[in-house]
């Protein structure tokens, strides 16, 4: 009876495993529909700031190119942003189906050497998306640095015609 009973337990550990498997696929498939999005977004805002840029600096006074710059800096930095988190939601989701798949049982895992090396498998693409996540982060974190240079470098910069005469007065 205590047989039946562990083949049965084995049988509906197996079971889901492979629900858990099939879902994970459909909520993967979501993701990565999802990160295409966001990384088409984020090419055509950036394409839309440098196309402002460039129309400012055939066009426009030194102020207006400036500013340009700078927003198209903001714009960069905002969709590098977008694009790190979206990394970091596709590492969550893949954690959340190991543990799902860990807590399944350890017992499934010994006894099946083709689900210990989905684990496994499953194991390498966390380290690979995570590593791809980090440089993601670094990029956002040197695009803010970036548009708070560009920031910094319009306010240095800016139209002092306005001061002429307080200039004019602490020139004397």
């Amino acid at each position: 009876k205590s047989t039946t009973a562990a083949a049965d337990a084995a049988k509906n550990a197996t079971v889901q495993w492979e629900n858990l498997r099939t879902s994970y696929k459909e909520v993967t498939k979501e993701v990565e529909a999802m990160a295409s999005q966001v990384e088409k977004t984020a090419t055509l805002r950036n394409a839309e700031a440098a196309a402002s840029t460039a129309i400012a600096q055939a066009f426009g006074t030194e102020r207006e190119q400036r500013v340009a710059a700078t927003r198209a800096a903001e714009v960069q930095a905002e969709q590098s942003l977008a694009i790190a988190k979206q990394r970091q939601l596709e590492v969550e989701v893949l954690k959340a189906e190991r543990d799902a798949l860990a807590a399944i049982g350890e017992e499934l895992i010994k006894a099946d050497p083709e689900k210990k090396k989905q684990l496994y498998d499953l194991n390498k693409q966390i380290a690979l998306r995570e590593a791809d996540a980090g440089a993601a982060t670094a990029q956002a974190a040197a695009s803010k640095v970036a548009a708070a240079a560009a920031q910094a470098e319009q306010e240095a910069y800016k139209d002092n015609s306005g001061r002429v005469k307080e200039l004019g007065e602490a020139y004397e």
